[in-house]
C-alpha cells in the first residue's frame, strides 16, 4: 500500500508569502515533543532565571538566548548573569523528522539595592572589651558580611556579639 503524503500550508501573517511543505502522517507522529513546564513570565527580578522543559523523540535541542548559542540546553536550564532588559529565549528540538521550537520572551529587571539601617550600638565607651550590633537590612538581601578593623569580610548575622576587643575606637563595615 502507498503512502498517502498529505500538503500543509501555513500563512505566516497577512501579505507574508505562502509557505509549503509536505509530511507523511508517521513524519508527523515523529517529530519532536517540546513542553515547557515552567518558565519564567513577564518581569525576572535579579540575575538568574529557571526553565524547565519536557523533550520527547529529539535528537539534538538547542538553546539561543538573545540570538546567541548556549553551551548547554537541559532542563532545568538555569540562565545566570541576566543583565537587566528584555530577553529572548528559544527552545529547538530537531530530529530527522522535523523540528519543534518554542518562544519565550521576558524582562530582567535589577533587584533593589540592599539597606542597612543599625538599630542597636554599643555606648562610647572607649574601655569597652565586648560590643554588641544589631541591624536590619531590606531591599534584596542575598548574604550579609562584616568586617571589624579592615579585617577581611566574612558572613554574619544580626544581631553580632564582638568580644575580645582592645580599648579603643573600633570600625564594624557591615
Amino acid at each position: 500500500m502507498p503512502r498517502r503524503r498529505h500538503l500543509l500550508l501555513l500563512a505566516l501573517a497577512l501579505g507574508a508569502p505562502l509557505v509549503a511543505a509536505t509530511a507523511s502522517p508517521a513524519a508527523q507522529a515523529a517529530t519532536p515533543v517540546l513542553n515547557v513546564v515552567d518558565a519564567p513570565q513577564g518581569t525576572v527580578v535579579g540575575p538568574t532565571a529557571v526553565v524547565r522543559f519536557q523533550v520527547r523523540r529529539a535528537r539534538v535541542v538547542r538553546c539561543r538566548l538573545d540570538g546567541r548559542l548556549l553551551a548547554r540546553c537541559a532542563t532545568p536550564l538555569r540562565l545566570e548573569r541576566l543583565r537587566p532588559g528584555r530577553r529572548v529565549l528559544r527552545i529547538t528540538a530537531r530530529n530527522a523528522h522535523g523540528s519543534r521550537a518554542v518562544v519565550l520572551r521576558f524582562t530582567v529587571a535589577a533587584p533593589a539595592r540592599p539597606r542597612i539601617a543599625v538599630t542597636a550600638r554599643p555606648e562610647a565607651d572607649a574601655l569597652a572589651r565586648s560590643a554588641r550590633v544589631e541591624w536590619t537590612a531590606t531591599g534584596t538581601v542575598t548574604r550579609t558580611t562584616c568586617a571589624l578593623d579592615g579585617a577581611p569580610p566574612a558572613r554574619c548575622r544580626s544581631p553580632r556579639a564582638l568580644a575580645g576587643l582592645r580599648p579603643g575606637q573600633h570600625e564594624l563595615v557591615v
